[in-house]
């Protein structure tokens, strides 16, 4: 495991591993990791060529200019992190992502700080419901989560099987997991397989982020969302990120 440092200047980003030296072959692997975490390998002129004139589109992208979809290389812990965040506010969700990460996660120290990597699939298959009870999760949280690191670590999901799928496959597949729905398989997609054409048009935020720019006094109706999913292909999933991004005060 490395620790990395991740700073900026105008035109680079400068990646620094703190804990020991890198060979050529983990350069290029860390280099890899880094573009795949920022999707820096996408050409964005054409998205931004083609949202410039549209009227929820065309402000967020001058605005946002520049900002890339930042993602969850890991398909275990975002598959993890949709089923964390169902049904509960953002702020318990991430206590209790740390909660499991600091009790079962790897753990590096350095310099007097600790530093905790997601738990790996094998970590978690072995686990009861009653392990996850001490940290406030719900029985149904448990079981999804421990059913998702079963499922990987008897091969019958990976990154890698997927990568090779269409996109209406990798929702089929992904929905194929107890915790999974609509919902959480688009936000995989987009997250963690870097699927373009994904779209979570159920997802409150994205609909509130309508709404407000488009001056609704409701939220979008369902014609409305699937004439935008179509009128935004193939960005539906960047689209989505810049309007969640509308919503940070």
């Amino acid at each position: 495991a490395v620790i990395i440092h991740i700073s900026t200047t105008p035109d680079h980003l400068i990646v620094e591993p703190l804990n020991g030296y890198l060979n050529e072959l983990q350069k290029m692997e860390l280099s890899s990791f880094i573009a795949e975490l920022f999707d820096l390998n996408r050409e964005l002129n054409p998205y931004y060529s083609q949202m410039q004139k549209d009227p929820i589109m065309g402000n967020l992208c001058r605005h946002y200019y520049g900002l890339r979809l930042l993602g969850i290389p890991d398909l275990f812990e975002a598959l993890c992190w949709c089923i964390i965040g169902q049904q509960i506010n953002l702020n318990f969700a991430y206590r209790l992502k740390k909660r499991l990460v600091q009790a079962v996660g790897e753990k590096l120290d350095h310099q007097g700080k600790e530093y905790y990597a997601f738990p790996a699939p094998e970590v978690i298959s072995g686990m009861s419901i009653k392990d996850f009870s001490q940290w406030q999760y719900s029985t149904s949280k448990a079981a999804y989560i421990i059913g998702v690191a079963q499922q990987m670590q008897a091969g019958n999901i990976s990154k890698r099987k997927l990568l090779n799928m269409t996109a209406s496959e990798v929702k089929h597949e992904l929905m194929k997991l107890r915790g999974i729905g609509n919902w959480s398989a688009q936000y995989v997609m987009m997250k963690c397989l870097r699927i373009n054409t994904a779209f979570p048009s159920d997802d409150v935020g994205l609909q509130n982020a309508i709404r407000n720019i488009m001056g609704l006094p409701q939220k979008p109706s369902l014609q409305q969302l699937q004439e935008l999913d179509e009128k935004w292909h193939p960005w539906q999933a960047y689209a989505t990120f810049y309007l969640w991004h509308s919503l940070i005060k």
